[in-house]
């Protein structure tokens, strides 16, 4: 039996400790999991012992040895018990240290793109995972309009993976400044990790691999086209 106990607000910590605690209360009985978005393997400092991870990416580095694209995934049917998501959450390429690596999904131009790039994934994400899956999401203002990005890609997304089981949200506490004079939203300071689980009512009509027309539109720097 599962007895583990955890709030669903995280603070004063980082990813792999939500990641871990996830685990701890939902995939217990795993014992294998595909990270398709691996970068700097940041989910995976606490790993637990009986997990393997399968590390992806766009552009291997950092430990990750398969190269990937998440919406076309070199796995097998239900070959992993559950796949973690982290896909980009702000648009265009950041200078930035902790935004950089957007540049693997090239010049993505909005949050629409971002929000498309995800349901894109979603098909591959039901097709290799026997268990369930953990997708992290950032909400953020585009345009002057603040964008709740975790509840649009959930409602989504239902139709093939269904909703979210469990939700769980780490508060980072980093604010980073603005240069704009006026501030019309507040701040955002927090991501959403939605804990998606499989059963007989989940959609089971996607498990097929998206076709080649689905994958054009976005151009991978890390291809170099």
């Amino acid at each position: 039996m599962n007895t583990a106990r955890c709030n669903s607000v995280f603070r004063d910590v980082n990813s792999s400790d939500v990641v871990k605690s996830v685990f701890e209360v939902h995939f217990s009985e795993a014992s294998s999991v595909a990270d398709l978005t691996y970068g700097k393997g940041a989910f995976w400092k606490n790993v637990p012992e009986n997990l393997t991870v399968v590390s992806l990416d766009q552009n291997p580095r950092y430990g990750c040895l398969v190269k990937s694209d998440c919406r076309s995934v070199p796995l097998g049917d239900q070959s992993v018990d559950v796949v973690v998501f982290d896909p980009p959450h702000q648009h265009g390429v950041s200078l930035s240290t902790t935004l950089r690596q957007q540049e693997d999904f090239g010049r993505l131009s909005s949050q629409t793109e971002i929000h498309a790039l995800v349901r894109d994934t979603a098909p591959e994400i039901r097709r290799i995972s026997r268990v369930g899956a953990i997708i992290k999401i950032t909400d953020m203002v585009e345009g002057g309009r603040f964008m709740p990005s975790h509840i649009l890609i959930a409602s989504s997304l239902s139709p093939v993976l269904g909703w979210p089981a469990d939700m769980a949200i780490l508060d980072s506490g980093v604010v980073r400044p603005t240069n704009h004079e006026r501030v019309l939203h507040l701040r955002h300071a927090h991501s959403y990790f939605m804990v998606y689980k499989w059963n007989e009512k989940t959609p089971r009509s996607c498990l097929v691999r998206p076709t080649v027309e689905r994958l054009k539109g976005f151009v991978f720097a890390a291809t170099g086209a």
